[in-house]
């Protein structure tokens, strides 16, 4: 029989350990206590095991759904479908749309659309430039030179002249002098308030007097 305190064999009559003397239980089974011991604490180890990747699978199970709802775009604080929802979204939509108008609107480039020339008859008349590039410019600070010619020849310096569009939609231009000969060409530059070139248009004329449409 094996002491169960300090493990030392007893003959299986003994009633006290022959070692430390400690009572021996004769209703115990003679296998060595550092085996139960041992077994002891196998169970231990498993159990703590155990209890270890059930706690695992759970974090693991928690952090995968609160990721789902973080990355889900319907799920919110406020119902779906509620009144609160729909104004919400309304405002913006209508927001987006005027900015977008507006965006078009300042954008839309400067154009020669059409015109006119005009030089009366006399030799003090100076020749007169009308160009139109739409009454969404009206109001809109602009840039403009006119540089004239008679068989290939300058009549002028075509300087650039700023002006305003007016409400109808037209540029407005007269030369700086009267020319001696009658021009039979017109290159008309167009350029916007910071004199980047928006558009030219070079246009051949009678060489007479009145008004030339182009």
């Amino acid at each position: 029989m094996f002491c169960q305190r300090c493990g030392s064999l007893n003959s299986d009559s003994n009633q006290y350990c022959n070692k430390c003397g400690s009572p021996l239980n004769p209703n115990l089974t003679n296998a060595p206590p550092q085996a139960t011991s041992s077994s002891s604490n196998n169970t231990i180890i498993i159990l703590c095991a155990t209890i270890l990747i059930i706690a695992l699978i759970i974090a693991g199970t928690f952090l995968f759904l609160s990721n789902n709802n973080g990355n889900n775009p319907l799920v919110n604080n406020t119902p779906a479908g509620s009144q609160n929802s729909l104004s919400d979204e309304k405002p913006t939509q209508d927001v987006s749309q005027k900015t977008s108008s507006d965006s078009t609107t300042q954008t839309t480039p400067l154009k020669i659309i059409s015109g006119s020339f005009y030089t009366g008859s006399s030799l003090s008349d100076k020749t007169k430039c009308n160009v139109f590039v739409g009454r969404e410019h009206s109001g809109q600070n602009v840039k403009i030179s006119v540089l004239y010619s008679r068989n290939g020849k300058n009549l002028n310096q075509g300087k650039v002249v700023p002006v305003t569009v007016d409400s109808s939609g037209y540029v407005t231009v007269s030369s700086a002098d009267a020319f001696r000969y009658y021009p039979d060409n017109g290159y008309i530059t167009l350029y916007d308030s910071s004199g980047v070139i928006q558009d030219t248009r070079n246009v051949y004329m009678d060489a007479k007097s009145g008004t030339q449409t182009f």
